[in-house]
């Protein structure tokens, strides 16, 4: 367990038992600490982002502006207490689904890192404090979680319609107002004043911010988070009535809150009770408006319906599916892949394309998208397979079979070919149509990871993700033979599954200076204190003809 998990998780019982001023030091202890400041760097480095400049054109990696190193980023944090922010630099990108563009502002890299810095310390209070149906910008909590809830209400409860309405937030974080931001949120007033008057840099001109947090800030979803947790409550509490609606649940998916009022009742709703439902829901967020600002827009998402046969049992079944315009997106993007590709030697196309393939497959593996993995599958053989014949004219049928194909198990015709350093390393085309589909096993609604009563609940949760995972990255494969232990001091390799991939370390059993080979046999997974522990490492022996089973 790390210290930075260890102030966390005392930050979280502090504010459990009321105790302000102890919640208070620990937050700035942790924000102070030099491992923390790190891992901050560390976060921001791993995102894509960080190829992305602020105002002062300085990126942690990348061609497209000044490079900067981790420790001048530290010496530029060290003093928390007198540190300035810069300003933001506005840039508008397109709405999904509307032709319409979005606000969004860019924190300098230094910025991102302090930013990330106080959300560490902010996290563990606004898990205590989130809604349990909220999935949003929360830790071990996603989309996917999101749908099997969704899913579970809409397949277990009996009967009756299902009347489904969507509540959107305009223009929510450009009009939180920061008097009630400054009041509620538990962290540092003085950073957080700082943070929400950094001001906008447009086009070369810059803009003070009375009003709002940054869209695209590190810590603004928190915030967001923490301004609307309880409006669930409140909507539930003054708009249920026993004499409008039997029985209601909600879910919030998305921020700024997206809420998803599941309405089931003996009788169909006329088209005056939606309507009403509707007024209702608006008229009472917008007595929240007066604290917060907001302009609410509400509308009808959809009706969902379960038909019975007379004997009470359903007719039908539900299902996760994924949207037919996130079909054609991805098979637009992974054809226009080959298409730039095309040139290329047949093993560096694989190399761009297989990750590309693997990453899609991942994300709806949970969902039934079996009939499209299979279509996918076929459409980039066929185009390949023609790709291949145009490329090599003379050569025949078998010639091709036995130069760019082979057999695995009872399936032949499968794409492969070497590189051209290592001839006798095969190169597959990864087949999406082979991905297994497993449901999501929904997170438990009252878990908090930051609270020791379910450590053990989130460290099974964390390797299991991993376990599920179709991928070539050598330390997930090494988790996973491992059984997610260290073989060195027989504990859990990290309660973070982000942290397998880049917070351990690999330890080759026979050094390869001695001449052990760089195979997986050979490697082992340890945490960083465990490999630099000289003394374990000459004790522990691990056979080299069996793999290791934790």
């Amino acid at each position: 367990m790390t210290k930075i998990y260890k102030l966390q998780r005392r930050i979280a019982i502090a504010y459990l038992n009321k105790n302000k001023r102890l919640w208070s030091k620990l937050q700035n202890e942790l924000v102070n600490l030099e491992e923390a400041k790190i891992k901050a760097i560390k976060q921001i480095h791993k995102r894509k982002s960080s190829e992305t400049s602020g105002i002062d054109k300085i990126v942690l990696k990348g061609s497209k502006g000044k490079k900067v190193s981790i420790d001048e980023i530290l010496i530029q944090i060290q003093d928390l207490k007198n540190y300035e922010f810069s300003a933001v630099r506005r840039v508008f990108i397109p709405k999904k689904n509307s032709k319409k563009k979005r606000p969004l502002g860019i924190s300098t890299i230094r910025d991102r890192v302090v930013q990330t810095l106080f959300a560490m310390a902010l996290e563990p209070i606004s898990e205590i404090m989130s809604d349990r149906c909220n999935f949003a910008y929360r830790p071990y909590r996603s989309a996917k979680d999101a749908c099997q809830y969704i899913w579970f209400l809409l397949s277990r409860q009996r009967g009756n319609p299902r009347w489904i309405f969507e509540g959107d937030i305009k223009g929510f974080f450009d009009n939180i107002c920061h008097e009630w931001i400054l009041e509620n949120i538990p962290m540092d007033k003085k950073i957080l004043s700082k943070i929400l008057k950094t001001g906008v840099m447009n086009e070369g001109s810059y803009q003070d911010t009375e009003e709002g947090v940054p869209q695209g800030g590190v810590i603004s979803p928190i915030i967001a988070n923490l301004c609307l947790d309880g409006l669930d409550k409140t909507i539930k509490k003054r708009l249920i009535t026993k004499q409008l609606l039997w029985h209601t649940r909600m879910i919030s998916l998305q921020c700024p809150r997206t809420m998803i009022f599941q309405i089931s009742q003996f009788q169909m709703l006329t088209n005056f009770q939606k309507q009403e439902i509707q007024n209702q829901i608006r008229k009472k967020v917008k007595s929240l408006k007066l604290k917060m600002d907001l302009i609410l827009q509400v509308s009808t998402l959809g009706n969902s319906r379960i038909l019975l046969e007379k004997s009470g049992k359903r007719k039908g079944f539900f299902y996760i599916n994924l949207q037919k315009k996130a079909y054609k997106k991805q098979k637009l993007k992974q054809k226009l892949c080959v298409k730039e590709h095309s040139r290329l030697p047949l093993w560096m196309l694989f190399s761009k394309l297989n990750p590309i393939l693997r990453g899609w497959a991942n994300y709806y593996s949970s969902s039934t998208a079996k009939l499209a993995y299979t279509r996918i599958s076929k459409y980039f053989f066929d185009s390949i397979h023609r790709m291949i014949k145009i490329k090599h004219p003379k050569l025949n049928a078998k010639a091709l079979k036995s130069k760019f194909y082979h057999k695995v198990n009872n399936r032949d015709w499968l794409m492969s070919t070497s590189t051209e350093f290592l001839r006798f390393k095969k190169i597959n085309l990864f087949q999406i149509s082979d991905t297994p589909i497993k449901r999501t096993t929904m997170i438990k609604l009252d878990a908090n990871p930051y609270l020791g009563e379910f450590e053990e609940y989130f460290n099974k949760r964390s390797l299991n993700m991993c376990f599920n995972q179709q991928t070539n990255n050598i330390r997930l494969k090494l988790a996973k033979r491992q059984k997610g232990m260290c073989p060195i001091c027989k504990e859990s390799l990290n309660s973070q599954y982000e942290d397998i991939l880049y917070e351990l370390e690999i330890h080759h059993i026979i050094p390869v200076v001695s001449g052990g080979k760089n195979i997986l046999k050979n490697m082992t997974l340890l945490h960083k204190t465990c490999h630099r522990d000289r003394a374990a490492l000459e004790n522990f022996d691990v056979k080299m003809d069996e793999p290791y089973e934790g």
